[in-house]
């Protein structure tokens, strides 16, 4: 496939009041790093809250992406304007993203959520890996172990 012929699937947001859509697109690896590079504070959070729950409840905050993705919106809104952001490929803007209506955002969510991980199984795959490489990460800074 070259680079020419490749289609990255995209849905869009209708935004009350502009005839404008917003576009989105599945995040890439890549935009993962980039979220978790501007906040570290924050994934250090995230992770320390997966970390630290009993295997079972691990299981079950792995298998739930709503309960993060709200755990995100309640308690780190810059990050999901950054999420959006990055989705809409406008990461410069990003500050116009943390106004947007709730109904909006979460639509946007929505369809972010679903381009990029498709079925929520392989969500809770990915997540699992990322909290393993998280830990991996945070063992090799000398911070404490996984």
């Amino acid at each position: 496939m070259s680079k020419r012929t490749l289609v990255v699937p995209t849905d869009s947001i209708k935004l009350q009041g502009s005839e404008e859509a917003l576009v989105v697109r599945g995040l890439s690896v890549n935009d993962f790093k980039t979220l978790i590079n501007m906040h570290r504070d924050i994934a250090a959070t995230i992770f320390e809250k997966i970390t630290s729950a009993s295997t079972a409840d691990q299981d079950q905050v792995l298998a739930s992406v709503d309960d993060l993705v709200l755990m995100v919106i309640d308690e780190f809104p810059l990050v999901l304007a950054d999420f959006i952001a990055l989705a809409a490929d406008q990461l410069e803007d990003a500050d116009v993203f943390v106004n947007l209506p709730v109904g909006a955002q979460f639509e946007a969510i929505s369809k972010i959520c679903r381009l990029t991980f498709g079925e929520e199984d392989s969500a809770k795959k990915l997540l699992a890996t990322v909290t393993k490489l998280m830990g991996v990460v945070n063992l090799k800074l000398g911070n404490g172990s996984p």
